[in-house]
């Protein structure tokens, strides 16, 4: 088929458009109903085209963390100082960037927590977060148990995110940005103790495991009731 997407469209509209065609079509007739050839005649798009850009069906709907926030967050990382509360800010835009599209990030929300496939899909992209701060925070250690701990303190900054997303999806009066920076105050400020001495090295996986195991055990618990 030709397409009719205008020429003058950059990759940030077509991947914008394409997501949005894709999410109407799951609410409509569920994600395993939808093709390829279905997504590509809806979207008026060549089959061709559509996987120029993405390698699998699955990663359509996602397409903002690929085009718009991934970018930000590694520019951010690397302009970060390496402390919790610079490389806690490079993880900003994945709120901002749905803060801009509101309705189309709460609907995808709802579809991919009855969809097993895309959890699994969304969850690679905070993996990949999680797997870039900790990178970062290793890259400006100072001591072995500084790069030791980069994992546990990267696993607690992008667990914090989760919780808030959660929170802002189940409220939309929540101040998705201040619950963030509140949460991640809480672990810099254990992630101080620990290294100014207060606190043995050893006790830090511990103390934010204790801060957060409130919220995390109730993200599960939510989680298995879908």
């Amino acid at each position: 088929m030709s397409e009719v997407i205008p020429p003058r469209l950059r990759t940030a509209d077509l991947a914008r458009h394409l997501r949005h065609v894709a999410l109407d079509l799951y609410e409509r007739d569920g994600f395993d109903a939808v093709t390829a050839d279905v997504l590509a005649n809806e979207s008026g798009v060549n089959r061709r085209s559509l996987f120029r850009y993405f390698s699998t069906l699955d990663d359509v709907v996602f397409s903002d963390h690929h085009i718009e926030i991934q970018p930000q967050v590694q520019q951010r990382l690397a302009d970060a100082a390496g402390t919790v509360p610079t490389v806690a800010a490079a993880l900003v835009p994945v709120l901002e960037c749905f803060a801009v599209d509101e309705d189309f990030v709460r609907r995808r929300q709802r579809i991919v927590s009855c969809s097993t496939v895309l959890h699994d899909r969304e969850q690679l992209w905070f993996g990949l977060y999680r797997t870039s701060v900790a990178e970062r925070l290793r890259e400006v250690a100072t001591s072995t148990i500084e790069r030791a701990m980069a994992a546990v303190v990267a696993a607690a900054l992008v667990a914090a995110l989760g919780e808030v997303l959660d929170a802002w999806y189940q409220d939309e009066s929540v101040d998705a940005l201040a619950f963030f920076r509140q949460l991640t105050a809480l672990i810099s400020s254990i992630e101080e103790r620990s290294t100014s001495g207060r606190d043995g090295p050893g006790h830090q996986h511990l103390r934010v495991e204790q801060a957060l195991q409130p919220r995390l055990a109730g993200r599960e618990a939510g989680r298995g009731e879908r």
